[in-house]
């Protein structure tokens, strides 16, 4: 996420003051698209996913796919066709030029890796607009089936906004699969209300139409597959209570969810957190039983 946490704390003061407040969010206020970037200067640094450090038999390739707004950018890590294929949705600033090598070498290990840029982020085309990323989904979707029509497990592995992006796309296909959900939350509300703590019941939120959303559980309902939700106390950007609720409104529905809890690592090195391979691994292995 980017202004939206930094939104909800500038209204709470406000909502003190005057008893309650509406907080208005708009599709700027939820990506951090190309002209975002350039319109503030804003610089960015990592590496593609062509320089992980994988092991000698896995290989990394690149591909443009064909959407309605032109084509979105997507790498892939190869060379274990016997695991699964793990389709990552990034968060909304995520670039594969500059965090393809850390997210992708830290999914390698469990199977091949899609990794792709939205539209109007990074090498992908568009502008990063609502049709833009139903255009997306349609050709991932496409995509992921072309690459599973041999019965192929999947894993949908979504960080932040990302969850919400990989749910839609679970949401679509029919193939056996894991959902994987770190720092996710199922609507904005629930991070606004775990931002405003006892503040609460008097911020109110008012999403655009035009903004991107998903509601998880909404879109999950019907889709059969285990879920594993990950979730780091020291998380500041997305509240570690908001993705606990993520976890809770799913269990409510009946389905198999394994809630993987992190002490250490920030809202975008989840991964980084010496905990975070062990446990969802344990994870991984306990939805495979």
């Amino acid at each position: 996420m980017t202004r939206l946490p930094y939104i909800l704390l500038s209204c709470l003061l406000a909502s003190v003051l005057a008893g309650c407040v509406t907080v208005k969010i708009g599709p700027r206020d939820v990506l951090v698209t190309n002209e975002d970037a350039a319109r503030h200067g804003w610089k960015m640094s990592g590496e593609p996913t062509s320089q992980a450090r994988l092991e000698p038999d896995r290989r990394v390739t690149y591909a443009k796919l064909k959407a309605d707004f032109g084509y979105i950018h997507a790498a892939i890590i190869e060379g274990r066709p016997d695991a699964p294929l793990i389709v990552f949705c990034g968060g909304n600033a995520f670039r594969e030029a500059y965090a393809g090598a850390a997210r992708g070498g830290a999914l390698a290990p469990y199977g091949d890796v899609l990794l792709f840029d939205y539209p109007g982020l990074g090498l992908s085309d568009g502008r990063g607009s609502r049709a833009d990323f139903d255009a997306a989904r349609a050709a991932l979707v496409a995509e992921i089936k072309r690459r599973t029509q041999d019965g192929r497990l999947l894993i949908f592995w979504g960080h932040s906004l990302g969850g919400g992006f990989c749910a839609a796309l679970a949401a679509d296909t029919s193939a056996l699969a894991t959902i994987v959900l770190e720092g996710a939350f199922a609507q904005y509300d629930d991070v606004a209300d775990a931002k405003a703590g006892v503040l609460a019941p008097f911020v109110r939120l008012r999403v655009a139409d035009s903004a991107v959303r998903y509601d998880i559980p909404a879109l999950l309902k019907d889709r059969p597959g285990p879920v594993i939700v990950i979730a780091s106390r020291a998380d500041k950007t997305i509240n570690f209570s908001a993705t606990q609720r993520l976890a809770e409104r799913l269990k409510a529905q009946g389905r198999t969810v394994e809630f993987v809890t992190l002490s250490n690592a920030e809202h975008s090195r989840l991964f980084a957190d010496p905990q975070y391979g062990p446990r969802v691994r344990a994870a991984l292995n306990a939805v495979a039983r």
